[in-house]
């Protein structure tokens, strides 16, 4: 009996309309062939095919097992079932069916390309490399097995690697947007913005209506600090996807660069609205809140951010950060740093146990890892003792976590033995080096502020570690050995403050730079307005509802009195508005303060002549602010607190001997501003004196600085040789 067959000529027509993306016409004549001649494999491969290019999987799905079970050694049924699964992202069936191809038909290049697909998808980076490998040498030709082997270094962390190999997949198809957009991609996780500003352009040229292409190029701009044009990017990305979280979270970081606080705020609450497990969307949202003075809802979204993604450690260095600047019960802030500590210990799977560093080293090798050696306090503090120590008994290593480079960063990179940059690197390729390069003592500089790398201390690269100078509070990282105090700041007392053990140098733990411009004291402003003229330089965001509310006494007690408000985001009309607002509560009008945003260094400095009593912040007091005020002949008022951050104004004024311009409380703090504020005398004759005061203080004496810190470095390696401990 004669075996029925479709005609010939529906078959022509039913590949005919699936050629040509006519999946309607070529999903019905399949159907119809499938129903009347149900062995006809090729319907239902083209069936199959059809349903895919649909979305309608699992009928696709169907269609293609049929296929197989038909002709079960067809290879190219069998992939394209590995393919379905793979989309279903049943990736052990799709696996399956992939291994029975290769041993069908072990040159077929594309399927050791999916195969590689499968392996990324389920974490197997090392096999999918080998799979895509495999690929091109059976096929150079195999765009696709560039473009994923591209995708599995990046995830490999190579970079450089998945760039040969994006290029080498565009060199074959000029036209492959989707690979522009990746090339984009690694250049700027490489923080090289204009080359991936230029490879988004190349990919939104080609689909100039991809939503993620514009939300790509936007994130660049906004990086490159061309707010405009981000804006713009944002806002087309929105238009052409109106769900688009991600792009609403990056339209509100630009406008929060931009100073648009409001609408800012709008953007983040859409973005948060349209995906509730956006943790970077809370993250960003907390961080605009803590600009606003509105910390406890600030805390309350980066402790969203944190718990949707505690592995992510700059979230939870935002909340400690936070934490460290309003808290002033020091074991809330402990709690949530061994947290931290505890999180990262879970995520770190090598610690180094043992070092390569001479155990009875004529010199130690001494290693800063930072991304503030540049005009920035940290490098402020250091620079005047990189140039005192001695380099027979120290060799300096420097671990510059810092994008751009400027003046103080030449000046002072001559003064260290090796100066390596991290900002691309990993945090166990980091750990690796600073091993290999045998650190004997490794410093952090940087505890919870911006682009810190805490995470490599947690590998312990070197055998004494220790965090200072950049931070005023505990890391909680149990690897890192010691805070480096003194008796002011960190008093034995205090212990149980740190995870941390302390360590006290001798009068103070930090010394400054002399000023390097010779800026002119000019005679009190009081002399001449009429007035005394408060002021506080410091990070306006420092300026708690308390802190407004006694500094609101204090203009009331002093008659015409002004308070001069100095700071980089009272440049935005907004912090402005909300900052005259928060004094208008306590019945102080606008003419009673007065604001000026971020000027050249040289200008910061001359601010100083127009005041007449420096007003420390709290919790977290001043420190760089407050000793240039004092050089530029300014006292400073202080209020003794419980932890580290608001003991730090403390240990300046005693260092000074100006012990009675600390206050204990909120009274004592309003009675002493007008008491020093009534006495004009005084004021004008301590201003006359005060740079020499201040220069001949330990504040500035980088000799006697530098000779205790030397001794508590070779101290340090002294009694980790005793304790034998290698």
């Amino acid at each position: 009996m004669k075996k029925l067959e479709p005609k010939i000529e529906d078959l022509k027509a039913l590949l005919d309309f699936f050629n040509k993306g006519k999946y309607n016409k070529s999903e019905k004549l399949a159907k119809n062939i499938t129903e009347k001649f149900p062995n006809n494999q090729f319907a239902w491969k083209v069936l199959g095919a059809s349903l895919e290019q649909k979305n309608k999987d699992l009928e696709s799905l169907f269609a293609k097992k049929m296929a197989v079970k038909l002709v079960p050694n067809d290879s190219e049924a069998i992939l394209n079932l590995a393919n379905i699964f793979y989309k279903l992202e049943n990736y052990k069936d799709a696996e399956i069916n992939l291994k029975k191809v290769i041993k069908l038909n072990p040159n077929f290049a594309i399927a050791y390309c999916n195969f590689g697909n499968v392996l990324q998808k389920t974490g197997k980076f090392k096999e999918a490399e080998e799979n895509y490998l495999k690929a091109i040498s059976l096929n150079p030709d195999l765009i696709e097995a560039y473009y994923n082997l591209g995708k599995n270094l990046e995830e490999m962390n190579r970079p450089f690697d998945a760039l040969v190999n994006y290029k080498k997949a565009v060199k074959l198809n000029p036209y492959y947007a989707e690979c522009y957009n990746n090339i984009g991609i690694v250049f700027q996780k490489l923080k090289k913005y204009k080359l991936a500003k230029n490879n988004y352009q190349k990919a939104i040229d080609l689909e100039p209506k991809n939503a993620e292409f514009l939300n790509n190029q936007g994130t660049v701009m906004r990086l490159l600090k061309d707010y405009c044009k981000a804006k713009s990017n944002f806002k087309k990305s929105i238009k052409l996807k109106p769900f688009f979280a991600e792009a609403y979270n990056n339209l509100a970081l630009t406008l929060h660069d931009l100073g648009e606080l409001t609408e800012a705020e709008k953007s983040y609450r859409k973005s948060i609205d349209l995906d509730k497990n956006f943790a970077l969307a809370y993250n960003s949202y907390g961080n605009l809140l803590y600009d606003s003075w509105r910390l406890d809802e600030s805390e309350l979204n980066l402790k969203k951010a944190v718990k949707l993604k505690p592995n992510y450690f700059p979230f939870y260095s935002n909340l400690l950060f936070l934490k460290s600047l309003q808290e002033n019960d020091p074991s809330v802030y402990l709690k949530e740093a061994k947290n931290f500590g505890k999180i990262l210990n879970e995520k770190v799977n090598k610690v180094f146990l043992e070092w390569k560093c001479n155990k009875d080293p004529k010199f130690l090798n001494i290693g800063f890892v930072s991304p503030d050696l540049c005009n920035h306090p940290v490098g402020l503090f250091l620079e005047d003792i990189l140039k005192l120590i001695d380099v027979s008994n120290f060799k300096l290593f420097a671990y510059s976590n810092l994008q751009n480079e400027d003046e103080l960063s030449k000046r002072i990179k001559p003064l260290f033995s090796s100066w390596k940059q991290i900002i691309n690197k990993d945090d166990l390729a980091t750990a690796q080096m600073i091993h290999d390069d045998q650190i004997h003592i490794l410093f952090d500089l940087s505890g919870h502020t911006v682009e810190n790398r805490l995470p490599v201390f947690a590998y312990k690269p070197a055998p004494i570690q220790v965090t200072w100078l950049g931070y005023w509070a505990s890391s909680g990282v149990a690897e890192i050995d010691y805070f480096l105090g003194d008796r002011y700041r960190t008093p034995n007392k205090d212990k149980d403050h740190f995870t941390e053990k302390i360590w006290q140098l001798p009068e103070t733990s930090f010394c400054f730079s002399k000023p390097k411009n010779n800026i002119e004291i000019k005679s009190l402003p009081a002399l001449k307005n009429g007035f005394i003229t408060f002021g506080c330089f410091n990070n306006i965001t420092k300026m708690t509802d308390d802190v407004v509310k006694v500094r609101a006494k204090i203009l009331k007690a002093v008659p015409k009195s002004k308070l001069f408000l100095k700071d980089k985001n009272l440049k935005i009309d907004k912090v402005r508005k909300l900052v005259l607002e928060r004094f208008a509560k306590y019945s102080i009008s606008s003419d009673r303060l007065i604001f000026e945003g971020k000027t050249p260094r040289i200008d910061y400095f001359k601010a100083y002549n127009k005041v007449d009593i420096a007003l420390s912040p709290y919790p977290y007091a001043g420190v760089t602010t407050s000793i240039e005020g004092l050089w530029m002949g300014v006292p400073v008022l202080t209020k003794r607190g419980n932890s580290c951050v608001s003991k730090v104004g403390d240990l300046i004024n005693q260092m000074i001997n100006l012990s009675d311009w600390i206050a204990n409380d909120d009274d004592e703090y309003i009675k002493k501003a007008n008491k020093f504020a009534s006495d004009i005398d005084r004021l004008s004759k301590l201003r006359h004196n005060l740079r020499e005061r201040v220069l001949s203080s330990p504040l500035f004496d980088t000799n006697m600085f530098t000779k205790n810190f030397q001794e508590a470095l070779w101290l340090m390696w002294e009694k980790k040789k005793i304790h034998k401990d290698f």
